[in-house]
């Protein structure tokens, strides 16, 4: 069991170097943030931190309440005519 989950994170790790890569050419001209460097952040984050981002953007828009509501099933569906 373990040797698959250091598998997966090993894979996961691989394919996010060759991203970079990939993203790395095309940002040259840009030099804009990408998922990639978002995800970098994110896994620097404990269940806390994460709590905190997700209040955040909770708080700072409607539109990410309905999604967030959406998401986990919350309240009223959005989609029912």
């Amino acid at each position: 069991m373990m040797f698959a989950t250091h598998l997966r994170q090993s894979l996961r790790q691989t394919h996010d170097r060759t991203c970079d890569a990939m993203t790395t050419k095309s940002r040259k001209k840009k030099n804009e943030p990408t998922w990639t460097d978002l995800k970098r952040s994110l896994n620097g984050l404990d269940r806390n931190g994460l709590l905190g981002l997700i209040q955040d953007l909770y708080a700072a828009d409607k539109d990410n309440r309905v999604f967030l509501h959406a998401r986990f099933g919350l309240g009223d569906d959005v989609l029912k005519p």
